[in-house]
């Protein structure tokens, strides 16, 4: 990794009298995505980085008043990145990260799109995840007034250069790094060539440039570094800035649009609107080049991408073919979310970075608490045990069957309404589920047949069948079979039992501890008595997981002994035996 160059800035003094940005329960901010590792870091932890100052002089209105000099004492979100290991999927057609996308969203679901390039190619100051401010008095505000009149919500997401604050976000939460879906399909040459650029996608009329006669020309001196240690050379460029194709290809003024610049190959780099259009330099940083000191691009292409003053030329594009426009608005989602079956050390990388993208929750007090760095301050909708029909019932004993079904209809119907609503708002919903919910999870089924499976995505989690697994010991797949069976498996299904009893199979049972004097007539009457048992209580829990060995004979004495009714798989079969044989994949 290149050497790390941080800016420091000669304010240090203002951290004495600064206008601390937070205090009480402490949010949380994700950033998650194309990263090696996933942060979830709390307003405290961000203290505890090392931060800079930036000044900041927005201009606040169409007249151009600026309301003075805003100092903001904050993280680089250059930093975070580094921290979190900004890397593409190992299966990419294209490996380097220059086309990613940088979403940050705050608390009430507003966002902002920046490039990689904005922020890793750029100094650490220019990007900032603001802490806490300083307002410096201008005296030229007719009013008096001290420092910006926009509310200030810390973790506050500022981006030095920008003219305007459009981009600025209060009480950030999520950074999630992405990549872009293009519509445009490449395809490798033996010799990169392009005489032509196509401007497409997300505009009103697409056109190609063949040449630049029609634009203003920009010269633009530049350094240019390659990626590793050399000397860098000055050039001269001369072209025409790429905020003038986007104009003239007409694009809404949106902050979630990007574009994509690629050569015929597939090599491209990303742009954001803001960097064109709220920028001081939109104009000049980032341009279209037909030279290069005063001679025609003519060995790869006619046309070559220039960002002139970025820290590499890795973000370069030569033999430029397309613009493409993107606009980035992601489709709200009804997440269910296997959360593990015990310790949050067993949530998987996928769960942890669908719950930064979760804007409300579904779940228990008891989920709300234990999950609470992830989920933070961010809503509950509702408790879905409270819709589950065993619990429902249990809370209403005076209604009949009949009228159960229909309560409970309309009181299902009433939190369904809430969750279209949320759905509606472009905010994402994670149902938080026990283990794997597609392994006897709880009642998520009538959500989902509900919404349309666009709408939809099941999030798998560790389960209790694999910590159990784990727990035994044992190759509990022995015999080449593992059946997974509840008590309801058991009812008008004995062939099945049958089946499983005659070849030695493992048979491992879920939610069976209540149900043993039901399950116990039919297992002794295709097993025998010594055949081996085991019971694997809190498994995925290290502080309470334990396992008890056993036979089929003694099972309802060992369920009867122990305290735990509810969390247990029973495992019945030849394999629980040490040093076993049977079928082996190996």
């Amino acid at each position: 990794m290149r050497k790390k160059i941080m800016v420091l800035f000669s304010l240090a003094f203002l951290l004495l009298v600064g206008v601390k940005g937070w205090a009480g329960v402490l949010p949380v901010l994700s950033v998650t995505g194309m990263v090696q590792q996933p942060l979830f870091v709390t307003l405290q932890d961000l203290e505890n980085m090392q931060s800079l100052f930036v000044r900041y002089n927005e201009v606040a209105n169409s007249e151009g008043h600026s309301e003075g000099d805003v100092y903001f004492r904050g993280v680089p979100l250059k930093n975070l990145l580094e921290l979190a290991c900004v890397q593409k999927d190992e299966d990419a057609n294209f490996f380097k990260p220059i086309d990613l996308a940088i979403v940050v969203k705050n608390k009430k679901g507003s966002q902002t799109v920046l490039s990689w390039g904005e922020v890793l190619d750029h100094n650490p100051g220019d990007v900032v995840i603001a802490l806490s401010t300083i307002h410096a008095k201008n005296p030229k505000v007719d009013t008096g007034a001290e420092g910006a009149k926009s509310p200030m919500g810390f973790p506050k997401l500022v981006i030095a250069n920008d003219i305007f604050p459009d981009r600025s976000l209060n009480e950030v939460s999520q950074i999630e790094v992405l990549k872009v879906a293009s519509g445009l399909i490449f395809k490798k040459t033996e010799t990169l060539s392009s005489s032509e650029v196509t401007v497409t996608g997300a505009v009103k009329n697409t056109f190609t440039l063949k040449n630049l006669s029609d634009f203003p020309r920009i010269d633009v001196d530049v350094k240019q570094r390659g990626e590793g240690n050399g000397t860098p050379k000055l050039k001269k460029f001369s072209g025409v800035s790429v905020r003038k194709l986007i104009e003239k290809a007409g694009v809404a003024s949106d902050p979630n649009t990007v574009f994509l610049v690629s050569d015929p190959d597939g090599y491209r780099s990303l742009i954001s609107y803001g960097e064109l259009f709220f920028n001081l330099l939109g104009e000049r940083r980032l341009i279209i080049a037909d030279t290069a000191d005063n001679h025609p691009l003519e060995k790869s292409g006619k046309f070559a991408f220039v960002a002139p003053d970025g820290l590499s030329a890795g973000r370069w594009v030569k033999a430029v073919s397309k613009i493409e426009a993107i606009t980035i608005k992601p489709h709200a989602k009804l997440y269910i979310m296997g959360m593990g079956c015990g310790d949050t050390s067993l949530l998987t990388m996928d769960t942890l970075f669908y719950l930064a993208r979760a804007d409300v929750f579904i779940c228990p007090d008891e989920m709300k608490t234990r999950f609470a760095r992830y989920i933070g301050e961010k809503p509950i909708l509702f408790n879905h045990k409270d819709y589950m029909e065993w619990v429902f019932k249990k809370n209403h004993p005076e209604l009949s069957q009949d009228e159960l079904q229909k309560s409970l209809k309309a009181e299902r119907d009433k939190v369904l309404t809430t969750v279209k609503d949320a759905l509606a708002q472009g905010k994402n919903v994670a149902f938080l589920d026990y283990g794997d919910p597609t392994i006897f999870g709880t009642c998520w089924r009538w959500l989902k047949a509900s919404l349309p499976d666009e709408d939809t995505k099941i999030v798998p989690g560790l389960s209790a069948f694999n910590a159990s697994n784990a727990l035994t010991g044992r190759d509990v797949s022995c015999k080449g079979t593992i059946v997974v069976i509840a008590p309801d498996g058991f009812k008008n299904n004995e062939a099945l039992i049958k089946a499983i009893a005659d070849k030695g199979e493992t048979m491992a049972i879920f939610m069976g501890l209540r149900e043993m004097p039901n399950l116990m007539p039919t297992l002794q009457k295709y097993y025998p008595e010594a055949t081996p048992a085991a019971i694997a209580y809190n498994s995925g829990r290290k502080e309470k997981e334990t396992l008890v060995r056993t036979t089929l004979g003694d099972l309802p004495k060992v369920v009867e002994k122990e305290s735990e009714k509810s969390m247990g798989v029973i495992y019945i079969g030849g394999c629980l035996e040490n040093d076993v044989k049977g079928y082996h994949f190996n």
